[in-house]
């Protein structure tokens, strides 16, 4: 009786009791059509029965980088400062160059989701950073606002085909284009004669006639194929960047399918312990001390500056082209294999002193950015878009509520996600093994304000956006 049971199960009830998902799948399957099932059990037998190994010194270390969660800051500025840059991979935003550089690396970042997983090591090791999916919505829908409005008074003859630029590198590779079309069919709509008015109230970012609307933005096919629930299909290996064609027919059973959305989560929560480590961007500082800690990297032990050749630039532009050479890097030189030891590449401070100046000069440089493209988008009577904690308090709460439910497959990730970075820290502390992340004294910060206070001045048009400024 007991085989015949068996028998009787549903091909795809079989393949999630191989990944210890059957209870909570059981009740749910019947309301997958059997070509979902089949879809189903064929990803999840192929893709996501085998546990990423533990971390060693002779593994490598992939960071899944989901866009908008603060991961430049995590992989550019800690990452790969702790990273001797004989085991740095090459740079893979654009396109995935692994080992073209460095036969051996040991540190890989990029937007691909979890199928590059097939061109890992077998024992690599997974990393990612999680953010609270409403808020990840709002500045995807702004970042890519920000990098259209720039994009509408650049050439296309002023790009510098040796550099990486954002309008390459997925998903804004889709995004952009896509918006700064919106934006001039809004322009041309606009009446030129509308005069100044003083009285007149400050411009809701969300809902002008400059921009596409917050509240259609969200309910777009595009937002609905390259946002909604991104953390969770990037986690998966099913974006449609995926390097697995078994992807494509399982996204289309997750369209207006909670139950196919249901068993995805649970595989997905799954996959999330997993890896070596989970951050989460409302606890950058304490995700920073949790990675640290898992992988011994000492916060008060060395850093390294980018391995380019820099002998000749000043102490600032040295800080500068490290920051830059995460993916700004021209691609000539992606490729080229490192002629000085790593001692040559040794930064006199501390990584976590290090890591504290690459995110303050990022985040500087970013305001200044944002500011510079706002200003692009005004209407006659001289108002303008401006993004900020204050206009996101004033969103509908409709709006923010609709977006929590068109990403609840992000919602569990990301309570989960952080559960598990809360768990990992009081492990970790409970070992004594937990690090401390010290802050930068005011001395410390005033004296790198002043050295690296970015000019506001004599913005052009023509300045080149690239990936690396934060994707």
């Amino acid at each position: 009786m007991l085989s015949s049971k068996r028998a009787l199960l549903p091909p795809i009830l079989l393949a999630f009791c191989w990944l210890n998902l059957a209870a909570p799948v059981q009740g749910l399957l019947e309301g997958v059509s059997h070509e979902c099932q089949k879809a189903l059990y064929t990803f999840g037998k192929q893709h996501h029965t085998k546990s990423v190994q533990a971390l060693n010194a002779d593994h490598m270390l992939y960071f899944l980088h989901i866009p908008r969660t603060a991961g430049r800051t995590y992989g550019a500025c800690f990452l790969k400062q702790a990273w001797a840059p004989s085991r740095r991979c090459a740079k893979s935003y654009d396109i995935l160059r692994l080992n073209s550089s460095v036969p051996d690396c040991g540190l890989l970042s990029s937007h691909d989701d979890y199928s590059v997983i097939q061109y890992l090591p077998r024992d690599a090791a997974v990393a990612t950073q999680l953010r609270d999916p409403v808020d990840r919505v709002l500045s995807t829908y702004e970042f890519a606002v920000e990098v259209a409005a720039r994009a509408l008074v650049k050439d296309a003859s002023d790009k510098d085909p040796s550099k990486i630029d954002t309008q390459n590198v997925w998903p804004w590779s889709l995004l952009v284009p896509f918006i700064r079309q919106d934006l001039l069919r809004r322009a041309g709509d606009i009446h030129l004669s509308e005069a100044a008015d003083p009285a007149a109230s400050p411009l809701d970012p969300y809902q002008n006639s400059l921009v596409m609307p917050l509240a259609e933005f969200i309910e777009h096919p595009l937002a609905h194929e390259l946002v909604h629930n991104g953390q969770t299909l990037q986690v998966l290996g099913l974006t449609n960047y995926s390097h697995w064609k078994e992807a494509a027919p399982v996204r289309q059973c997750l369209q207006g399918s909670q139950t196919a959305q249901k068993l995805l989560s649970s595989l997905a929560l799954k996959q999330l312990q997993r890896f070596v480590h989970v951050g989460v961007m409302d606890m950058l500082d304490g995700s920073i001390e949790a990675i640290a800690s898992t992988l011994k990297l000492r916060l008060d032990g060395p850093s390294w500056r980018n391995a380019v050749n820099t002998s000749t630039q000043s102490e600032e532009a040295q800080q500068q082209a490290d920051e830059q050479a995460f993916v700004e890097q021209p691609s000539s030189q992606l490729n080229r294999q490192q002629t000085e030891p790593d001692s040559a590449f040794l930064q006199p401070g501390p990584l976590w002193e290090s890591y504290r100046h690459c995110a303050l000069r990022a985040r500087r440089k970013n305001a200044v950015r944002r500011t510079r493209s706002f200003a692009l988008l005004k209407l006659p009577d001289g108002r303008q878009v401006e993004f900020g904690g204050e206009a996101r308090a004033a969103i509908d709460p409709s709006i923010l509520a609709r977006i929590r439910q068109l990403n609840q497959m992000d919602v569990d990730l990301y309570d989960a996600g952080k559960q598990l970075l809360l768990d990992r820290r009081e492990a970790l502390r409970s070992d004594g093994q937990l690090q401390h992340l010290p802050q930068l004294s005011q001395n410390a910060s005033k004296i790198h304000q002043r050295r690296h206070l970015p000019d506001t001045q004599g913005f052009q048009g023509s300045q080149k956006t690239t990936a690396h400024e934060e994707l």
